[in-house]
């Protein structure tokens, strides 16, 4: 692998002006107590949204090996992360292999119990609802909504500055000849003196993407498309005449161009979510979202009601181009507007601005208000979070 080269352009002079690439041991950064830490709570640097749900933990009969950090996926499959700082050393791939065939075993009982061990530890549960939780953030993280395909299949992903070219070699061989599911990032560090502030720059260099993935080609065959299916019932169907309604009342860009297949479920509630295709917005991290609930949710106070929200999170924001200064502004924004039975919440990495109506079997009325509501909330705060996105 040649080096890599970052440059900045100077505001004023339009310079390019280089920016040194790095060795993270030569500045202090350390593989456990910083990269894990990076990954972990930003693993969208792995180029994927990723659910950390176990780090350094052994779980393993007859071995005390312990992976760096275990995701899954947002097809419910596993995935081994297994991190080096500077240099990948000869074995890893064989390591991670090894990890990915126990966790292969893994059943989906097991997987909630790890899951739930690892919001104990980082005191994201009470004790009255662990196993609970840990289902309900693995059910809202996946795309299909269910827990039917959790750990179907073991994916791998090394993570280091530099690759020796005999791990390069093992797993393009991997790849290829036995398409397992592995890929490589490289993270570079970058050191900007004149501004004294660190850089990392994150690239998927395995698997390599085939030319004919990328040029346009024409075919006479149709596309094939895999995935869940699509649930087929009167809450979608809720869902889906709301849509078609608010599309039309919308102005073009206002009028949301990404929105949920269907009415997907949670536990104790099924949501139906709209989004743009800006790089901003996204199904979860910052989207229109309704929500109705039922009684099997754990406030009482929501129950058979739906919940209209604009939901973000600030780490979403802060990955793709927001600085603090613009999450603050886009705070105290919501904070202060005034929209007639919507509520300002903070807590943690989440800002929501939101409102509950009641359910009255799923009638016009009720689709009506619920309508209402929504339009109400993106004509009042779509164009806003756009004008702070340029």
């Amino acid at each position: 692998m040649g080096k890599s080269t970052l440059y900045r352009v100077h505001p004023e002079s339009k310079i390019l002006q280089s920016v040194r690439e790095i060795n993270f041991a030569d500045f202090g950064f350390k593989e456990r107590f910083d990269i894990q830490e990076w990954i972990e709570s930003t693993p969208e640097v792995l180029g994927e949204e990723l659910l950390i749900i176990a780090k350094e933990k052994s779980y393993f009969e007859g071995t005390r090996e312990r992976p760096d950090l275990i995701a899954l996926d947002k097809m419910g499959n596993v995935v081994v992360i297994e991190l080096k700082r500077d240099d990948s050393g000869l074995n890893t791939e064989w390591q991670a292999i090894k990890y990915a065939s126990y966790w292969s075993k893994f059943k989906l009982d097991d997987i909630i119990e790890v899951y739930t061990d690892y919001l104990k530890r980082k005191a994201k549960v009470s004790s009255d609802s662990e196993e609970d939780v840990a289902s309900q953030k693995i059910t809202e993280f996946v795309n299909d909504g269910t827990l039917d395909n959790i750990n179907v299949k073991q994916r791998i992903i090394l993570v280091s500055h530099r690759y020796a070219r005999e791990v390069i070699s093992a797993v393009n061989w991997l790849i290829d000849s036995y398409k397992i599911d592995i890929k490589c990032i490289q993270l570079i560090p970058y050191y900007d003196s004149d501004k004294e502030a660190y850089y990392m720059q994150s690239n998927e260099i395995l698997p390599v993407i085939s030319v004919e993935g990328i040029i346009v080609s024409a075919s006479g065959h149709p596309e094939t498309r895999t995935g869940p299916v699509k649930k087929d019932d009167k809450v979608t169907h809720f869902f889906e005449s709301l849509r078609e309604e608010l599309l039309d009342r919308l102005d073009h860009d206002l009028r949301p161009d990404k929105y949920s297949r269907w009415a997907g479920v949670g536990t104790g509630y099924r949501y139906y979510h709209f989004w743009y295709s800006s790089e901003i917005w996204d199904n979860w991290g910052n989207s229109y979202k309704v929500w109705l609930f039922n009684k099997d949710y754990s406030d009482k106070e929501v129950w058979d009601k739906f919940g209209i929200y604009l939901d973000i999170s600030k780490k979403h924001l802060l990955t793709r181009g927001f600085t603090e200064e613009h999450v603050k502004k886009l705070q105290t924004f919501l904070k202060n507007i005034n929209l007639n039975g919507f509520e300002f919440k903070e807590e943690d990495d989440t800002i929501w601005l939101g409102t509950h109506i009641p359910n009255e079997q799923l009638s016009e009325k009720t689709r009506m208000a619920v309508l209402d509501k929504l339009e109400t909330l993106i004509r009042s705060t779509k164009e806003y979070i756009s004008k702070l996105s340029k």
